[in-house]
């Protein structure tokens, strides 16, 4: 009798132990996604692939909480010139099979000008990125975790290393 008191009691614990843990995940969630609703910086349709309007609601909740945190940073607008891709849109503008664009990890800014790219790359980097595609006139930046971290690609990488701006 004693031991199957002890089985039920062990079963209860653990029964509590999984409501906290959802109940804090939860929490957890539901702020994310108020702090993304109070980033005034964006709206998702800017993150849409061209070819599925609405899907960039779809971004991942911590790739857009580093770029509202970036745009605050840098004091200048961002203008998001690829967000979320299909599939299809992908192939079509020549990203790689694995893109992080895939799966709502990654965007790209547009940077007209050098200042504002130097002023943006700095923002992203304290933000929290470690992945960067430096171009002549846009900056690739994602957060996908299954890609190699702290690195630096592109036409104008070797000029400007983000990493050394921060």
């Amino acid at each position: 009798m004693r031991e199957k008191l002890k089985v039920d009691e062990i079963k209860i614990l653990i029964i509590v132990i999984v409501i906290v843990f959802l109940l804090f995940a939860y929490k957890i969630y539901k702020k994310r996604k108020e702090m993304i609703r109070e980033c005034k910086f964006f709206k998702s349709s800017e993150f849409d692939s061209p070819d599925a309007p609405g899907s960039g609601k779809n971004m991942q909740h911590s790739t857009l909480l580093m770029l509202c945190q970036a745009r605050k940073i840098s004091g200048v607008p961002f203008v998001i010139n690829s967000g979320l891709r299909t599939i299809e849109h992908n192939k079509a503008v020549g990203g790689v099979a694995n893109s992080a664009h895939l799966k709502g990890y990654a965007s790209d800014i547009a940077t007209p000008n050098g200042k504002n790219q130097i002023l943006i790359l700095r923002a992203l980097r304290l933000a929290g990125f470690k992945r960067f595609g430096v171009y002549n006139n846009f900056i690739h930046v994602d957060n996908d975790p299954s890609k190699t971290q702290f690195v630096a690609w592109g036409t104008k990488s070797k000029d400007i290393n983000p990493f050394n701006l921060a």
